[in-house]
């Protein structure tokens, strides 16, 4: 397509030239006002935090105040979104566009699941057990947009609440001897049941096996090796 061929030309060499604020007028004249970055494992951003002292004659020192250095972590994220990249590969290897008007257009007949690509189904092509509660219950996998929600206001306030009274409590008792405590928290219909069994609070994970306690939730550098009690 000639005119997608000039866009390309265009827009690989568009950052070259073009100011930040050029390219921010030209998204909103399109109507894109807001972009989310989506949460993503593939590697913990670094941040750094930094301040600068300057002297009489005008010469400034930055100091570090604190930094997060960037790590690569697991990638557990992938069944979730592995994002246009990685959609471009699969596509390549079969001479096939993203492009829907085009006659090579992964729509066409054999249409091109990237689900499949997973390997995440059984010998049967079914999705089983984690897989498919979580298919039937959100949706197929690779299509699944994740980003940051605050915390509601109740649970902030409860959090709060139960910090302030524990830490009364220690000061009123500094000098109490307590025995160290364990708390499971799970509804006990669920924990008094034996027929409930639990493959694992991540639904990134999932090939757990079936085991009769709660297990640890999500977490960013879960990367799937053990299922831990909750």
């Amino acid at each position: 397509i000639p005119s997608g061929q000039a866009w390309l030309v265009t827009t690989t060499a568009a950052r070259e030239h073009t100011t930040i604020d050029q390219d921010a007028t030209c998204w909103r004249a399109h109507g894109v006002v807001h972009f989310t970055l989506q949460w993503h494992n593939v590697w913990q951003t670094e941040i750094s935090e930094s301040i600068a002292i300057e002297n009489e004659l005008r010469l400034a020192n930055g100091i570090a105040l604190q930094t997060i250095p960037k790590v690569a972590t697991s990638w557990t994220l992938v069944v979730m979104n592995w994002f246009l990249l990685n959609d471009l590969s699969p596509l390549a290897d079969v001479i096939r566009s993203l492009v829907r008007s085009v006659t090579n257009s992964l729509t066409m007949a054999t249409a091109i699941g990237f689900e499949d690509c997973l390997g995440l189904q059984d010998d049967n092509g079914d999705s089983v057990a984690q897989k498919e509660a979580f298919r039937s219950t959100v949706g197929p996998f690779l299509v699944v947009d994740l980003v940051y929600m605050a915390l509601p206001r109740a649970v902030v306030a409860l959090y709060e609440a139960y910090q302030t009274a524990r830490f009364d409590a220690v000061v009123a008792d500094a000098m109490a001897s307590r025995p160290a405590a364990a708390f499971t928290p799970a509804p006990p219909s669920l924990t008094l049941d034996p027929s409930v069994v639990f493959y694992g609070g991540n639904p990134l994970c999932l090939y757990g096996d079936p085991l009769p306690y709660v297990q640890e939730l999500f977490g960013f550098t879960d990367g799937c090796n053990s299922q831990t009690q909750f």
